[in-house]
């Protein structure tokens, strides 16, 4: 079994809490490479993005484990330009996948009644200058997550429910069903020390403590609730007629 996990603090924390047989295991890519990962390999399961069900409908779904925010602290944060009242363009920079694009649109409609227009930036600098939603551990550095709003929280006002950011997936069910044989030994006692040091940056001391504080929001081992999250948010591109059919995910 070969394991691919997005390239980010929390898949990285997910990951320590594994077991060793597990753990040596995961490979850690970019989160809008991971699905065509798994299609090009047999003998895989990744962590992907959710919104990547709607174009995937085949793979096998764990209902049992994930990475699942139901707090502030989380993988993606908007940012505003002090004092603009109006919002046209809006910038996406970090580890971006086809979730973030998706559901910021539905979000801005959704709170704001606005239809932005979807821009990359070109740079760190260009991000934090304009308004954006910046993805990864970008987020931690500098402090720049206390000047932002947290993703996680406004899909949790959106849907009324835990913000599921990425399912364990395969195109085997019985890869899936294997993981599965493994939880009971992952362990619930996160090091948060051991998952920052493989950050690519210092982090501060304040943010170190919100990290601690918060960590409790990061939920690995999925419940009924976090299942009805991934359902909902899978509903939205529906609802807003993105899409023409409500996904039916094959959850073991």
């Amino acid at each position: 079994m070969n394991l691919y996990f997005p390239s980010n603090f929390f898949s990285k924390v997910a990951a320590n809490q594994l077991p060793e047989t597990l753990a040596g295991k995961v490979s850690f890519l970019p989160a809008s490479i991971i699905t065509s990962k798994i299609i090009e390999d047999n003998l895989s399961i990744g962590l992907i993005p959710t919104s990547d069900l709607i174009q995937h409908k085949d793979f096998y779904v764990s209902s049992k484990f994930g990475l699942s925010f139901e707090g502030s602290l989380c993988n993606s944060y908007i940012y505003f330009k002090k004092d603009e009242r109006k919002i046209d363009d809006f910038y996406l920079y970090g580890d971006l996948s086809s979730l973030e694009a998706l559901l910021i649109k539905i979000l801005f409609k959704e709170f704001y009644n606005t239809d932005i227009e979807l821009k990359l930036a070109s740079s760190e600098k260009e991000a934090f200058k304009n308004n954006s939603l910046v993805v990864g551990d970008l987020n931690f550095k500098n402090s720049s997550l206390f000047g932002g709003i947290s993703f996680s929280e406004e899909i949790v006002e959106l849907i009324n429910l835990p913000f599921v950011n990425f399912v364990l997936a395969s195109k085997d069910q019985d890869l899936i069903e294997e993981f599965h044989t493994f939880l009971s030994e992952i362990d619930e006692s996160v090091n948060i020390g051991s998952s920052l040091q493989n950050l690519n940056f210092d982090i501060n001391e304040d943010v170190k403590e919100h990290i601690n504080l918060s960590m409790s929001s990061l939920v690995f081992k999925l419940d009924v609730q976090d299942i009805e999250g991934i359902n909902q948010l899978l509903r939205l591109p529906y609802y807003y007629g993105i899409i023409n059919d409500i996904i039916e995910i094959k959850f073991v």
